[in-house]
């Protein structure tokens, strides 16, 4: 599976059709509640 944020396509945000300061606020809250969130270019746990 590809990278949807990867060099050369468009920032997450924009993908998803959110402001990437709504997503990083977003990013944040989920943090703050005790969502692991991968650091850029670290795949995520299977559930």
């Amino acid at each position: 599976m590809t990278d949807i944020t990867g060099p050369g396509g468009p920032p997450g945000g924009i993908r998803l059709g959110i402001s990437i300061r709504t997503l990083r606020n977003k990013l944040n809250q989920y943090a703050d509640e005790g969502l692991t969130i991968p650091a850029p270019g670290e795949h995520r746990q299977s559930a």
